[in-house]
């Protein structure tokens, strides 16, 4: 958990997920899409351009 803090309920829980994902930019939304792209595209190029071996 973050800084080791553990959650007493599922409300608590969910309340700080609430807070974590309001406080992403949108800028780094687009980052991460297009970090997950090109992590995407590297599995296909390592695996000769085959998903299923």
């Amino acid at each position: 958990y973050r800084d080791g803090k553990q959650f007493n309920n599922i409300q608590d829980l969910h309340s700080a997920i609430l807070v974590a994902w309001s406080s992403i930019t949108p800028e780094n939304l687009f980052k991460y899409v297009n970090v997950m792209q090109q992590h995407m595209i590297d599995v296909v190029k390592e695996r000769d351009d085959k998903i299923n071996k």
